[in-house]
């Protein structure tokens, strides 16, 4: 379920989330990973396009945030997404968090925990 929350009171929220704003653009990992190899240079096209097969065949109930803006309290929980979200990376070869994110939380059963910041009116 997608939960808008406003970034006053997000201190005040459960110490399990991680939350970020929403992608201005993009909903889907396979969106971003198309993006990126339009741009030719910021992911290798091989290792993406195999990645992108991988997340096909995996539900993914959240949106696609924008990890450039992150807030969490380091629990265990989150610390181990965040390491998987680094490991996905390298077992992968891959280089943008942003397309291994969702996957990571998918993984270890933990979508739940990516939360969405509402700033002014919008999802930025």
């Amino acid at each position: 379920m997608f939960i808008q929350y406003n970034i006053c009171n997000i201190t005040d929220i459960n110490d399990h989330y991680i939350f970020s704003l929403k992608h201005p653009t993009r909903t889907k990992p396979n969106q971003e990973i198309a993006q990126v190899i339009k741009g030719g240079h910021l992911e290798n096209p091989v290792n993406a396009k195999f990645f992108s097969t991988i997340l096909s065949k995996i539900g993914l109930n959240s949106k696609l945030p924008d990890t450039a803006f992150l807030v969490y309290k380091n629990t265990d929980i989150n610390k181990k997404i965040l390491l998987k979200v680094y490991q996905t990376l390298l077992e992968y070869k891959l280089k943008r968090d942003q397309i291994v994110y969702q996957y990571a939380f998918a993984i270890l059963n933990s979508q739940d925990k990516i939360k969405l910041i509402k700033v002014g009116k919008r999802y930025m």
